[in-house]
Formats: structure tokens, sequence, C-alpha cells
């Protein structure tokens, strides 16, 4: 049998929020809002005490977690402390246990924001630097791991919702796009993809930046299909306006793919994506067909052309590409 790789890292969130339940049921019992047993209260204590130890284990081990989904969320996360705040969110969503234990607790069904600060600190004066990260404009809510349902402050009765996508990359399941989208994915051989990747000198698709690609439309689409063929990433393709800019970015950085979005007013669409981008790290690129096109700005790199693309590497190049989307993408750039 072999082990799941993101079963450790799901065994550490489990066993964090066990103690941080511990913690919470012994504090409650020395502010006089229940009973303990003597014996009860020396073994929950026990387990409080190892609160710092778990916490510790629980970062590197989430750092150090291979490439992919779940090691995404803790670069959107950012911080030791919005790690742990969001790993216990999450906890009752993988393991039914930990819910019950959550609502005897504070006496309500739902997770909220008190509840989820009480749990991730018994010092008042923690609880209030941490309330600062459950903030819009702070990490778990600007990348979409955490909703709540007003904007702004988090009030102590406010609900928290942890996104679907979020646990799946926690459990190490495939994350499917949020909405209708055309997916593609292309596939290059791997002793190809050196020599490919040299001839054509496409620049790559920076996480947490917004990529233009500007040109006819059978170009713009063969360009991200060479992009995708030698990062070995699927493209989801979209249509301005996107709905809902950090759902898709959420869940695009967490699938470890491409977000192509097609526009006329290029401006405008990265004006929607840009805060959500950032935030998630997602690789986003524009498709436009050149006409007012936006000064790079914010770090963006500058539009590419295909027109500077086209027919500059070694022609013949698609002769060495087995028949397929990439070969029919180098004979459309004149390769």
């Amino acid at each position: 049998m072999t082990t799941e790789p993101n079963l450790p890292l799901c065994v550490s969130v489990i066993e964090l929020a066990r103690i941080a339940a511990a913690r919470l049921t012994v504090r409650d019992a020395t502010l006089g809002f229940s009973r303990l047993a003597a014996p009860q209260r020396t073994a929950l204590q026990g387990q409080a005490d190892r609160w710092d130890e778990v916490a510790t284990t629980l970062l590197e081990l989430w750092r150090a977690q291979p490439r992919g989904a779940a090691r995404q969320i803790a670069a959107m996360a950012r911080s030791d402390e919005e790690i742990l705040v969001f790993a216990l969110a999450a906890a009752p969503l993988i393991d039914r246990t930990l819910g019950r234990a959550y609502k005897s607790l504070s006496g309500v069904g739902e997770l909220t924001v008190g509840v989820l600060l009480d749990l991730a600190s018994p010092s008042l004066e923690q609880r209030l630097q941490l309330v600062r990260f459950l903030h819009t404009d702070r990490a778990l809510r600007a990348s979409g791991l955490i909703e709540i349902a007003r904007p702004g402050p988090a009030m102590l009765d406010d609900k928290i919702e942890v996104a679907p996508s979020a646990i799946a990359a926690l459990r190490g399941e495939p994350i499917a796009p949020p909405g209708p989208v055309a997916a593609e994915g292309h596939v290059l051989p791997d002793d190809l993809i050196d020599a490919v990747e040299a001839a054509i000198s496409l620049p790559h698709w920076r996480p947490g930046k917004v990529s233009i690609v500007s040109g006819p439309a059978a170009e713009r689409a063969a360009v991200l299909t060479l992009r995708s063929a030698l990062d070995r990433r699927p493209v989801w393709n979209l249509r301005a306006p996107v709905s809902d800019a950090a759902t898709w970015c959420r869940d695009a950085a967490l699938s470890g793919v491409h977000l192509g979005v097609t526009t006329d007013d290029p401006g405008k669409a990265i004006d929607a994506l840009r805060h959500s981008v950032a935030w998630t790290q997602a690789a986003v690129v524009i498709a436009c067909d050149g006409g007012a096109l936006p000064a790079a700005a914010g770090g963006d790199p500058p539009p590419l052309l295909t027109a500077s693309v086209r027919g500059a590497g070694p022609p013949g190049l698609s002769l060495s590409v087995p028949p397929g989307t990439v070969r029919s993408a180098l004979e459309t750039l004149g390769f």
C-alpha cells in the first residue's frame, strides 16, 4: 500500500485542532464556564502543553510539501500565523469529530470568527492581533482561502467558510474549474522540451503577475499552446469579463494551471484581475488583438507581440515534433 503524500499533513492539521480544542476546554474550565474532574483536566492540560511543538511541526511539514496545491496554500496564506488559522478553520471539514468538538465548545453549529480566534490562542492580546489577519485585505480572505460574507473587518459573530478547492488541495484531490471553461492540456515529449524552449524563447507566465499576448487569434492561441506544453501545465481559457476573478485565480493557482483570458479591452481586464492575481500567485495571461494595449504597470511584464515570435526561430523545427497541437502551434508561428 502506498501512502498518500498529503496524509501526514492532514493528520498534523487534525492533531493541531484537537490540541486547540483541549486548550480551549481547559481555559473555559479555569474561567469557570465549565467543570472538569481533576484527572480530565490533567489529561487535557497535557495535550494543551503540546501546542508549540505540534504547531512548529505542522509549519515545517507544510512548507516542505512537494510542489503542488497544498504547498500553494502556504504560499497564499503568507505568514505562519495565517497558516495556523487556516488549518484550524479547515480541520472540521476533513475530520467530522472536530466539527462536533468545536460545536460543543461554542454552542453553535457554524464556525465563527470568535470561535476560531478562541481556538487559535488563549491570550486576549494575541487574539486581538490575530483578528487583523481576517480583514478583507489580508491574505486569507484576499486570496479566497476563507470567505466571510460582509466586507471589511471581521466581526466575532461572522460565519467563516473555507473554499472547497482549498480543502481539496489539502486532501490532495483534483481541483475542478469553478465554472464552465475551455480546458486544454498540450503535451511535448520530454526530450524535446529543452530544444523547443531554446528555439522559440517565449517568456514565462510569472506567478502573481498579469502577462499580455497580443496579435492575431491563431497566433495568440499558438503561443498559449506552446507555453502550456513547455511548462507541462494545462490552460483554462476564459472570455472576459471574468465573473468572479478571486475564485478563478485562486483555483487556477491551486490547480497549477495557466489562466488565459481573451478580451477586447485588456486594460479593463487587467484592472479587474490584478488584485486577485497578486494575492493568489496565479499565472494569468491576457490575450488581445493589439488595439489599445495598456502600458505595463505594477511590475507586470511588457506585452508580448506575436509578430516578434513569428519566424524568429529555426524553420523546420516543427518537423521534429510529433503531429498534434504543439506541432500545429509551431507551424502557425512559422517554425
